[in-house]
């Protein structure tokens, strides 16, 4: 009798181990994060956000569509958050915003560590300085790329009266990555190369599609990204286009102007400008199709205008810290003292 109790405890020991487990993997890890002073270094605000260490195979299908409210960012100015409020982690992409700063709004010097940041000016200009002595103001249709790796501290501010008009992207880098010298360059307008393709204007500003490369090919690929992809497509009126995805990648389309139907061969949807549509990967390699054509249709008489973004996932355990990206929470100490006592360099304001 005794053996027959003691078998009956170890069994619900067992069941309850199971379900804490299964509780963690579903509901994600929460993680305490702030954001950081960028002159001082001191804690200005801490939220939680929650991430899944573990990578789960899905469908690649529609996951989720939706329109960012305007909210406060920075010295000022408002931003429309794709990814990195509600949508927390699009692995690799951290953070997906479409801002709007009128001078003298802006971002003062501030810290980054451990993944990438991508701007891309739709109107006006934005200026850029970082403690490694890069310098440069990228004008509407131009692009700056800066890889923050092993720690830098940069500023961003509007460089043209009234409202300057862009995207910015956050990026994160594979853990072998995290360390590495910051980088930093800028693409002008007429650097970055544009294609025509089923009625559609496209501008390859990262990774390479129907054989145009975008020149910050050879820095991302130095950094160890993946299958990034990150096009400007302006198709014309009662027109579609035709875009093939890998299917273990991601795919997230924000909607600049105008209404879009798109299509895949699993449903359709329909959505109109500052919309953020997002489809998850398949990540199982027993998948019978390894991609999916999404067929993108305007059929209204004026233009429509959408970014697609589509990235192979890392699958790296990710935590965040504020302007900190990390893998694992005994990283965070070193990397803020780091911070502290100048060892990503100075700049001032």
């Amino acid at each position: 009798e005794i053996k027959g109790v003691v078998v009956v405890r170890f069994a619900w020991v067992l069941i309850s181990l199971w379900l804490c487990l299964n509780c963690c993997l579903v509901h994600g890890l929460s993680e305490n994060v702030v954001e950081i002073d960028g002159n001082t270094g001191e804690i200005l605000t801490s939220e939680t956000v929650t991430t899944e260490d573990l990578p789960k195979p899905n469908r690649f299908d529609f996951k989720l569509i939706f329109q960012p409210q305007p909210q406060n960012e920075g010295d000022g100015a408002i931003v429309r958050r794709c990814v990195g409020g509600n949508l927390n982690y699009i692995d690799p992409l951290l953070l997906f915003d479409h801002f709007t700063v009128t001078p003298p709004a802006g971002f003062p010097p501030h810290p980054h560590r451990g993944f990438q940041t991508l701007t891309y000016m739709l109107d006006g200009a934005f200026a850029h300085k970082d403690s490694f002595g890069n310098e440069g103001i990228v004008h509407s249709g131009g692009a700056q790329w800066m890889n923050a790796a092993g720690g830098i501290v940069h500023s961003e501010a509007p460089a043209t009266p009234g409202a300057n008009d862009g995207l910015q992207l956050w990026i994160n880098l594979p853990r072998a990555f995290k360390a590495a010298t910051p980088q930093y360059k800028q693409l002008n307008q007429d650097e970055i190369p544009v294609l025509s393709k089923d009625s559609a204007s496209i501008r390859v500003i990262l990774g390479s599609t129907e054989g145009v490369s975008s020149p910050l090919n050879d820095m991302l690929q130095q950094a160890g990204n993946r299958e990034l992809l990150f096009l400007d497509i302006t198709l014309q009126p009662n027109s579609n286009y035709t875009h093939e995805i890998p299917s273990d990648q991601h795919l997230l389309i924000y909607i600049v102007s105008g209404s879009l139907l798109f299509e895949n061969s699993v449903e359709s949807q329909t959505a109109t400008d500052s919309h953020c549509i997002f489809f998850e990967s398949n990540q199982d390699s027993t998948a019978s199709s390894r991609s999916s054509k999404f067929i993108f249709t305007q059929t209204l008489s004026s233009t429509a205008r959408f970014l697609l973004f589509t990235a192979q996932p890392i699958n790296e355990p990710m935590k965040r810290y504020g302007p900190f990206v990390f893998n694992y929470q005994s990283e965070l100490n070193s990397w803020i003292d780091a911070y502290r006592q100048g060892k990503y360099g100075q700049l001032e304001e």
